[in-house]
């Protein structure tokens, strides 16, 4: 499959991976910043591994670890399942029927062609291909809204 291009809508699955089994599916995002986020909990919870124990560990040693590694794993953000893995990789998956962007608008700009002309606002778009080319501030022009198409 070769990499989905940037005008298509795609899911970000995040999977755990191990170098010896197919990996496992743990959430499906949107939104790629949000899979980024979450597998970066997930990296960071990882860490935290609790460890096992070593070969001359007593019954008793063996048991407490045993334990720890229990409530680990059962606290794991991304399940059980995520426990087990050795890391986690994040796979766009293009949608096979997903509109296609056609750019960006400024969401003020939308807020008035809302409104209409009647109503003092305006009867046109400006849609753009990059976000960043009529955008002053999110704070004076809202968040860049996405606009697609079949």
């Amino acid at each position: 499959m070769s990499a989905p291009s940037p005008d298509q809508l795609c899911v970000h699955l995040v999977m755990a991976t191990t170098d010896y089994e197919t990996p496992n599916l743990l959430q499906a995002f949107l939104d790629e910043a949000r899979a980024k986020q979450w597998h970066a909990e997930l990296e960071a919870y990882h860490a935290t591994h609790p460890g096992w124990w070593g070969d001359d560990a007593t019954d008793a040693e063996r048991d407490a670890a045993y334990e720890r590694l229990d409530a680990w794993r059962k606290a794991h953000p991304g399940g059980e399942i995520a426990a087990g893995g050795m890391g986690f990789a994040i796979h766009p998956l293009p949608l096979a029927d997903a509109p296609t962007l056609l750019g960006w608008v400024n969401a003020k700009e939308l807020k008035n062609f809302h409104l209409g002309a009647a109503a003092g606002g305006r009867n046109d778009l400006v849609i753009v291909k990059d976000q960043a080319t009529h955008w002053r501030s999110r704070e004076r022009d809202g968040d860049p809204v996405p606009v697609y198409t079949r």
